[in-house]
């Protein structure tokens, strides 16, 4: 990743003292935690490319046609304004293959994120935690579970009469001044635009009718994970393994995580061009060698 005849170089690092108080808490936020996102979109693609069953198809399903909607007390809370889809899954050891070539680039992103929040925020907490412990206005990072409103809806062909009612899983981000952020690495399965919110935005998006906020208990929440997903510790040491590795070469450019957030925007997707794919690498080479 070095910079050609220094054009996009990152500047000296400045001390955290002089630079970060100088750039509003939300713009650190927004600059910091980019790389959170790209390892989250890196978790979905690791775990969709070694799934037994391949995405195929994923079509928009129209709701006057109510009997290709799965029956959930969920929808009759959603908006008129969701576009519900469909998702296709069939084995690949019939030769299927992901349509991912084959369809927008939001969709599958939707397809591929929709019930992976939870391992996402299980693989990615301890390092973002990690990463804002140094910010002098940040005081704490909560796993939250929440009932959102969608945009869209995404649902498998394959699914009983009934499609349960989702929680999902986000960190909540509380600044030492009293106010709230959200970061939500796994938005694209509900239609949402961005991965970082103020509170007060976010609070508008939850179906508070269907189920309250609820701030979980980690370990617990952990253990019924690990349940379902015994190789998800390697998968975990995966991904961290992948961001350590970043963080070895924005190092030779004088990169570190406390003058992350001074870098230009430039300097910051050039940094950031290839980790999803790193993470994405790593993550399958952990469920491939899992036993």
């Amino acid at each position: 990743m070095a910079s050609p005849k220094g054009k996009g170089k990152a500047p000296a690092a400045a001390s955290s003292s002089s630079a970060t108080p100088s750039i509003p808490l939300p713009t650190r936020l927004q600059r910091k935690l980019a790389p959170f996102r790209k390892a989250a979109l890196g978790i979905a693609e690791g775990i969709q490319s070694t799934a037994e069953s391949a995405i195929t198809d994923i079509v928009r399903q129209d709701p006057a046609y109510d009997h290709l909607l799965p029956k959930s007390t969920y929808y009759k809370y959603v908006e008129d304004d969701v576009t519900f889809y469909e998702v296709t899954r069939e084995p690949r050891a019939s030769g299927a293959t992901d349509c991912k070539g084959s369809v927008e680039a939001s969709l599958w992103r939707g397809a591929i994120m929709h019930t992976n929040c939870q391992k996402a925020v299980y693989c990615l907490l301890e390092k973002v935690r990690e990463v804002l412990s140094g910010d002098p206005d940040v005081e704490q990072v909560d796993w939250l579970q929440r009932v959102i409103q969608p945009t869209n809806v995404f649902f498998p062909s394959d699914r009983d009469d009934e499609v349960p009612i989702y929680t999902h899983d986000i960190m909540r981000i509380k600044s030492r001044q009293g106010s709230f952020f959200v970061l939500d690495v796994t938005f694209d399965q509900f239609g949402l635009e961005k991965w970082l919110f103020t509170m007060k935005e976010y609070n508008d998006l939850e179906l508070i009718q269907v189920m309250r906020p609820n701030k979980v208990k980690e370990d617990a929440v952990i253990a019924e994970l690990l349940k379902q997903g015994p190789g998800l510790p390697a998968v975990k040491a995966g991904v961290e393994r992948a961001m350590a590795e970043a963080e070895t070469e924005w190092a030779k450019e004088g990169v570190r995580w406390e003058n992350f957030e001074t870098l230009t925007d430039h300097q910051r997707e050039r940094l950031l061009s290839g980790l999803a794919d790193r993470v994405q690498q790593r993550v399958v080479e952990a469920r491939t060698s899992a036993p």
